[in-house]
């Protein structure tokens, strides 16, 4: 489901992703949602609109954790 999102807290997350490249995807969200000032499920609502739109690849590692494996444009 679709969340209102400003425009540029997508293109913010994707430049603040790319830091995060084999993290886990909660820190990005916990990290994007502390730089920014806003609440969690605000920002795990951004990064996982990018992941359905294929601008953010992560995977299941062995442990059950969502790691990003890439972030494109």
């Amino acid at each position: 489901m679709r969340t209102k999102t400003k425009p540029t807290d997508l293109t913010l997350m994707l430049k603040f992703a790319t830091t995060f490249v084999g993290r886990a995807c909660l820190d990005v969200i916990a990290g994007f949602a502390r730089k920014r000032r806003i609440v969690d499920h605000r920002a795990a609502s951004v990064f996982w609109n990018l992941v359905d739109d294929g601008r953010i690849i992560c995977h299941l590692n062995q442990d059950g954790v969502e790691v990003v494996d890439k972030v494109g444009d």
